[in-house]
């Protein structure tokens, strides 16, 4: 479950404003999509930490589900994109190299 910098869910902040789902999610749309960044860099940065999914899924409060999808993704389509993965855990990438020398000729 997603929670905020206050340390509440979507729902609570809904109950205290008195204001339903949908018009919270218009209010916070870019709090929303900052929020999930944030969540998905930390599952990046715990996974390539070596962390299990299911330590993941515990300390993020996600299912191990949902962090294999994410984890999937990274592999799949993300992994040479240097912004996703923090600068401490930067290597270079070895499987990528082939690749990149044939797209420059």
């Amino acid at each position: 479950m997603l929670r905020y910098t206050n340390g509440l869910t979507l729902k609570e902040i809904g109950e205290i404003l008195s204001v339903g789902d949908s018009t919270l999610s218009d209010w916070l749309k870019e709090v929303i999509k900052e929020a999930k960044e944030e969540q998905k860099r930390k599952i990046i940065e715990l996974y390539l930490r070596c962390l299990t999914r299911e330590e993941i899924a515990s300390k993020i409060g996600l299912t191990q589900e949902r962090i294999g999808q994410i984890i999937r993704k990274f592999i799949s389509e993300e992994i040479s994109t240097v912004n996703l993965v923090p600068e401490s855990l930067q290597l270079f990438n070895v499987w990528n190299f082939m690749h990149a020398c044939r797209n420059r000729n």
